[in-house]
C-alpha cells in the first residue's frame, strides 16, 4: 500500500507545473554552476557539450521526421517478404 501512495504521489508530482518549472530553473541553475567557470578559462568542453547535444537533437528530429517513415516501411516489406519466405519453404517465422 506504501508503494501505491508512492506512485500516486509521483504521478501527482508530474502532472503539476510548478514541478516542471523546479526542474527547469534547477537544471538552469546547475548548468550555469558547471559552464561559467569553464567558459571563463577559456575551456574547449562547453563547445565539446554543446556540439554533442546539437548532433543529438538533430539526428533525433531527422529520425522522427524523414527517416522513421522510410524504415517502417521496409521493416514491413521484409516482414511480408519472410512469410512469403516461410510459407513456400517452411519453418516458423520469428523463431530462430
Amino acid at each position: 500500500l506504501a508503494t501505491m501512495s508512492g506512485i500516486a504521489n509521483a504521478v501527482g508530482k508530474a502532472l503539476t507545473p510548478a514541478f516542471y518549472v523546479q526542474s527547469w530553473k534547477t537544471f538552469l541553475e546547475r548548468s550555469h554552476n558547471y559552464y561559467h567557470p569553464l567558459m571563463k578559462s577559456g575551456s574547449v568542453k562547453p563547445l565539446w557539450h554543446m556540439m554533442f547535444a546539437i548532433s543529438a537533437i538533430m539526428y533525433t528530429a531527422s529520425y522522427s521526421a524523414r527517416d522513421y517513415k522510410a524504415v517502417q516501411h521496409r521493416h514491413a516489406i521484409e516482414k511480408d517478404a519472410m512469410h512469403e519466405y516461410y510459407d513456400k519453404h517452411g519453418g516458423a517465422p520469428g523463431h530462430h
